[in-house]
């Protein structure tokens, strides 16, 4: 995948090359600290919301690039009871293999909407929550694979 280039504008200046290098997950721990991660998040999810209706068009350059052909090949090994983290609008969900239970969290609604409509045309059988990556509705080990494409990119 390409490496996403880092938008933040937020006045802690080190959060910005954090999460350009070590992605979401790591400018998040520093959110922590630094007492911002609500502002933050709520700012990712605003910006999602907003993208959802138009996010697959901004994105199609991606997917004519190569991003399909990667999505088929790392999905073909998913398997058992598969959680799948930023599921946005469900872009993936055409490319599980049969067998798999797919459970997709996303933290914008906007997005999830757009994936329960492209869902409800596919065989896939999948549970989609509005949940956080970082704060997780599920027991310990409740999944066999964990899938993440394109979720650094905040």
């Amino acid at each position: 995948m390409i490496p996403c280039a880092s938008r933040s504008t937020t006045k802690h200046r080190l959060i910005s090359p954090t999460r350009h290098i070590l992605g979401y997950a790591a400018a998040s721990v520093v959110s922590l600290i630094l007492g911002t991660k609500e502002s933050e998040q709520a700012r990712v999810t605003k910006r999602y919301n907003a993208m959802a209706r138009i996010y697959d068009i901004y994105d199609a350059p991606m997917e004519w690039m190569g991003t399909r052909s990667r999505r088929k090949q790392l999905l073909d090994q998913a398997s058992g009871s598969v959680l799948e983290i930023g599921i946005g609008t469900g872009k993936n969900l055409p490319y599980y293999p049969d067998g798999v239970e797919v459970t997709g969290i996303d933290v914008s609604a906007g997005m999830l909407s757009r994936a329960r409509q492209r869902l409800a045309s596919l065989p896939v059988p999948a549970t989609l929550v509005e949940a956080d990556v970082q704060n997780l509705p599920f027991d310990n080990n409740s999944f066999d694979t964990v899938v993440g494409t394109s979720v650094f990119c905040s």
